[in-house]
């Protein structure tokens, strides 16, 4: 699958670049939603110094991490079917290649897959780092969660931009952005009984709030998706 009109000219060292401030919010807010021994602050200050790219692939490596996304997707399938759903449909970057057009992403979808994938590349690493990281993954999965459902949802928005910030970076409307992200991760389905276009535009105030206040994402303009007639 190609990547969106937006990252064709986008470089791999584009991903090694200084980040800017509010990926850096978005990459400590998904470590803070994962490890909550840390607040969110404390998690941005280990993106302060250089190499922030290279700190986030590092912490997002640890078995602790991932043992806390197998537990959650234990606790969603058994108490939180709505949010397993919604993840199961969840499209990941599996491979980036780099070519004359710019980079090309391959996706997969579904949490299990994304699960399993990290799995089978720590079987074939060798037994002293395989032996630290069951180890912390153990620890991670043992420890009782308390994600909300309003987490669950700013979770995959927050690591998606964190994964890719140089493309949203190019977007230049709150608009834009929105169906960037959201052409590739599924968008939360209409309740029943509820008006779909008034669900659309609390939808967009939410993802504006997300962007704006928790993150500090400042684009060229601002905009909404149309209201459907």
């Amino acid at each position: 699958m190609r990547a969106p009109n937006s990252l064709r000219t986008i470089s791999e060292e584009d991903f090694r670049r200084p980040w800017p401030k509010w990926a850096k919010r978005a990459a400590a807010r998904v470590l803070q939603l994962l490890l909550p021994v840390k607040t969110t602050k404390q998690w941005l200050e280990c993106f302060e110094g250089d190499g922030p790219f290279d700190t986030f692939d590092s912490l997002m490596e640890g078995g602790w991490v991932w043992g806390r996304l197998a537990r959650y997707r234990v606790e969603w399938r058994e108490k939180e079917p709505e949010i397993y759903k919604m993840f199961s449909q969840w499209k990941w970057i599996d491979e980036i290649t780099n070519g004359p057009e710019g980079l090309t992403f391959k996706y997969h979808e579904g949490f299990e897959k994304f699960l399993l994938r990290r799995f089978e590349k720590v079987m074939g690493l060798p037994l002293e780092f395989q032996e630290k990281f069951w180890n912390y993954y153990n620890k991670g999965f043992g420890q009782k969660l308390g994600f909300r459902r309003q987490d669950a949802k700013a979770f995959r928005i927050y690591l998606f931009l964190a994964m890719t910030w140089p493309a949203a970076q190019q977007c230049t409307s709150i608009r834009q952005l929105h169906d960037f992200l959201f052409s590739i991760i599924p968008q939360e389905p209409c309740p029943p009984g509820l008006d779909p276009i008034d669900f659309d535009e609390r939808q967009i105030k939410w993802f504006e709030k997300i962007c704006h206040r928790n993150l500090g994402l400042s684009l060229a303009k601002r905009g909404r998706p149309a209201r459907k007639r």
